[in-house]
Order: C-alpha cells, then sequence, then structure tokens
C-alpha cells in the first residue's frame, strides 16, 4: 500500500470538503433505484414501501479510497399523494468521513390524466469527521499531524420538482440549498466547509413492449455546483419483466457504468454496478470501481398500473356482459316455452296422482305383509327358522351388548302381533374351545335372549331356548369370516 503525505491529505482536505469543489451529495451509480437522493419530489413515486441498501468501493487500487455506505426507505400514502423517505449514509475517504442523514417529505397533485405534478423537500444533517490518526504520512515530524480528530455537523435542506406522466419523468433538484457553512479549528490555522449548492435535472422514460415482458429504460441525469464542471451522465437499462435487467452507462470525463440486475418474486432486487475510466493511466492509477444495491418492495393498497389494467379488464367484461346479455334474453324465451311444457305434463301428473296413491298404499300394505311372513330383518335358513344378524354378545361372555335391542325389540313386536306364536331361540359357537364349554356357552347366550324377550312382557310358556354348540355350522370353520357366521343366534317359528 503506498504511504501519503500529511500535508498533501491537508491541503486535499481544504479544496476537497471546504471549498465545495467536489461531489457532496452521495454519489453511486445505481441512482434510478433510489430516486429520492437525487430529488426528493421522487419520494414515495411508486406508492409502495421501498427499502434499499448500497455499498460501493471507489478507487479501489488506491489506498484509502472513498466508500460509500447507506439505505434508504420510503413509502407513498393516501393514495400516493404524499410521500416519506429517510436516507442515511456515510462516505469515506482515507481520514475524512462522513455521515449523512436526510429525511424527505413530497406532495404530488394530479395536473391532468395521467400526469401529476411533485414537490418535495429534504431536510439533511452531515456530520464531517477527520481523522489524522488513520494518516500514513511519509514525515512523522509533520506539525499538522498535532490535530486530533475533529467533527462539526451542519443542517442544510434539499429541494425538487418534478413531473410524470405514464412512464415518462422529468425533473429538477437543488441539494444543498441553503449553502450551510461550519467552521473547523485545526492546530495550525482556523479554515471552515461549505455544503455547496448543487443544481440537477434527470429525465427518464420506459418503453414497454411485447405484452410489458420486455423494457428500455434510457436515463440522464446532470449535475453542476459552483467552481466545478458539469457532470452529465447517462444510463440504458434492458431488461425482462422484473426478472432479470442488463444496461450501461457513460459519465462525462471519460466513465463508463456496466449494469446488471436480477429480481426474486417481484419484490427482492439485487443490482450491480462497475465503474471503469478509459483513460489507461487513470485506471492504473485508481483503478475501477464496485457497487451493490439491494432492495425490498412491499406493495400495499393498489397500485396505479394495477388499477389501470383492472380498470380495462372491467371495460373488456362490459362489454363481453352486453354479448351475453343477448344470448340470455335468448335462452329465456325458450326457458319460457319449457316452462310452458312443464305446466302442461304438471296438469297431467295431477290427474293421474290419485291413481297413483292409491298404487302407493297398496304397495306399502303388500311390502308390510311379506315382510311379516317372510323374515324378522334377519335372514331365513327356511321357512320358520331365522338368523338374527345383528345381535351381540360381550367377547366369551353372554352378556347382550346394547346395540342388539333394536333387533330384539322387532322380535317383541312381531310377537306381539302375533299372539298365538311361540318360538324357541337356539344358539350356535364356532369350532373352537371344547365341547363342554361351547355347549355351555351357546345355552347361556339363548338363555339371554329368551330373557330379554320374556322381560318385554312375552309370556314365558310361549318361548324355549337350547344351546346346540358348534353342531350346526352354515360355514366353513377354517377361516374367521366362516366363524364368525357360525357364532350366531337363531329363532325358530312356531305357529
Amino acid at each position: 500500500m503506498k504511504s501519503i503525505n500529511i500535508k498533501f491529505v491537508f491541503i486535499a482536505i481544504s479544496l476537497i470538503c471546504f471549498k465545495g469543489f467536489a461531489q457532496q451529495v452521495p454519489l453511486v451509480s445505481q441512482y434510478f433505484y433510489t430516486p429520492m437522493l437525487y430529488n426528493p419530489a421522487m419520494t414515495g413515486k411508486d406508492g409502495e414501501i421501498n427499502i434499499w441498501g448500497i455499498s460501493r468501493d471507489q478507487w479501489t487500487g488506491v489506498q484509502g479510497g472513498p466508500t460509500t455506505r447507506g439505505g434508504t426507505v420510503d413509502a407513498g400514502f393516501l393514495k400516493n399523494r404524499l410521500g416519506a423517505g429517510l436516507a442515511v449514509f456515510n462516505d469515506r475517504t482515507d481520514i475524512i468521513n462522513r455521515m449523512i442523514i436526510q429525511v424527505s417529505l413530497a406532495g404530488k397533485v394530479k395536473l391532468f390524466k395521467d400526469a401529476y405534478l411533485g414537490i418535495g423537500l429534504t431536510p439533511s444533517l452531515m456530520d464531517v469527521r477527520i481523522d489524522f490518526n488513520r494518516a500514513n504520512p511519509e514525515v512523522n515530524t509533520d506539525p499538522h499531524l498535532l490535530n486530533q480528530a475533529r467533527s462539526r455537523s451542519t443542517l442544510d435542506l434539499n429541494a425538487g420538482i418534478a413531473f410524470t406522466w405514464k412512464n415518462l419523468a422529468v425533473g429538477f433538484a437543488v441539494p444543498q440549498i441553503l449553502n450551510s457553512r461550519a467552521k473547523y479549528l485545526a492546530a495550525l490555522n482556523e479554515t471552515d466547509f461549505t455544503m455547496s449548492r448543487h443544481f440537477l435535472g434527470h429525465a427518464s422514460y420506459k418503453v414497454e413492449f411485447s405484452k410489458k415482458r420486455f423494457f428500455v429504460l434510457p436515463m440522464v441525469l446532470v449535475k453542476y455546483t459552483k467552481n466545478a464542471p458539469v457532470q452529465a451522465e447517462g444510463n440504458l437499462l434492458i431488461g425482462y419483466k422484473n426478472i432479470l435487467w442488463l444496461g450501461g452507462g457513460y459519465r462525462s470525463g471519460n466513465g463508463v457504468v456496466a449494469l446488471i440486475g436480477v429480481g426474486i418474486k417481484d419484490w427482492v432486487k439485487i443490482g450491480y454496478a462497475f465503474d471503469y475510466h478509459l483513460n489507461n493511466k487513470v485506471t492504473r492509477a485508481l483503478g475501477p470501481s464496485h457497487e451493490v444495491a439491494l432492495g425490498i418492495r412491499i406493495p400495499y393498497g393498489k397500485h396505479n398500473d394495477e388499477q389501470a389494467a383492472f380498470k380495462k379488464r372491467l371495460s373488456e367484461m362490459d362489454s363481453l356482459s352486453l354479448a351475453q346479455k343477448a344470448k340470455i334474453d335468448s335462452l329465456d324465451k325458450q326457458v319460457a316455452n319449457l316452462q310452458k311444457q312443464a305446466d302442461e305434463y304438471n296438469k297431467k301428473l295431477k290427474d293421474n296422482q290419485g291413481k297413483v296413491e292409491d298404487l302407493s298404499k297398496m304397495l306399502a300394505a303388500y311390502e308390510a305383509n311379506l315382510k311379516e311372513r317372510t323374515t324378522i330383518n334377519g335372514e331365513n335358513a327356511n321357512q320358520n327358522l331365522y338368523r338374527l344378524d345383528n345381535v351381540y354378545f360381550e367377547t366369551n361372555s353372554s352378556i347382550l351388548k346394547q346395540e342388539s335391542s333394536v333387533q330384539l325389540d322387532r322380535v317383541v313386536k312381531y310377537l306381539q302381533e302375533n299372539p298365538s306364536f311361540k318360538i324357541k331361540v337356539l344358539g350356535h359357537t364356532d369350532y373352537k374351545a371344547d365341547d363342554n364349554y361351547n355347549n355351555w356357552l351357546s345355552e347361556r347366550r339363548a338363555k339371554s335372549v329368551n330373557d330379554y324377550i320374556a322381560s318385554k312382557g312375552i309370556a314365558a310358556d310361549r318361548l324355549t331356548y337350547f344351546g346346540l354348540g358348534k353342531k350346526s355350522p352354515i360355514a366353513d370353520n377354517s377361516n374367521e369370516e366362516g366363524r364368525a357366521k357360525n357364532r350366531r343366534v337363531e329363532i325358530e317359528i312356531i305357529k
């Protein structure tokens, strides 16, 4: 790393910081991401919240070359009629450190369709700190080394005006309009620094094509301050939606800029700029510059473009609805004719309704009689023997489960309606366990059913029960499905 002469640095400080020759407004190549930095009237212009962080390393081949770190946040309010923003930046050039804090406010009025005029103000605070302890002098006895770190702050004001119409933006701004001054006391002398008034103009126009999938964005920025040459720069971006964009630019003084950016899900943007001087001697002496920008977009409310697209779609839907209305009128006529025919059919149906009701009653009576004669909600093995499919017991027990009462109550009702009938309850098991246990269990289960029916008021002399064990299987005992069918209760009707 090269050493520097402290006298040279002090002279540079006087020229650069105190006489106002240098650019005191933060210098960034990707200024189009944060337009409120150069014109407060552009604060909150997108009607959404935008947060940006920028890191710039200038003249990377020089020890103590300028570095810029900072961030901005701005948002639009009241249907984008008002905007507010905050910017904080730190510029460091060797032993000189500047902290800049800006608060931006903007208002916008509508001139005619899609055209707006904005006015903005930005109060700003700049703190300049000179730290000779960071110097790397060639002469250690230089009396300027007696200076300690000094810090001075001053307030100023930025003002701007901007006109926007669709994708066109034109504006003029005056940063540091108050020309504020502050004294700086050094060990050997007394001087002051001035926040020099700047004049700045800008213009841009975004051209979209191929159904807004691609865009071209040319931009021009011109800056001037007293006792310094006019600085102009132009940039051109070409992009695909908000996913990828490439570009380049030229800055007066033979400087060129290469730009690239990517977007992630339409709410995160990442940009990179590479500055290079066309003069090879300058490039070798100073080196290139690198700049990285990271932005987050937080949409809220309805964006103007989205509103316009929505209104256009509504208009298209209105046109479509007129055509559909004509079709609906035609369909209404067809429906009316069909309704007339339906009324005629209903009249005929009503005439035959009495006959249908009589047939329905006869069918219901027939079904009831058939049901009474053929089954008691079970499966019959022969004419007088019925299996009760919905009678269940606890495992290895003769205790009836609650759900068995539904079918047993039907048996009770059947016996009540046929007082001359008697029944025999038969219990069965599968082949598991020995004969004595199966005989005992089947008899106990048959008795439980017998007792339940008797408890409902059926005379005991009309009821008998037997346990048959595993003597009368109706299915294969070698599989569970067959064994489940063999574990059953049957009733035999004795007339």
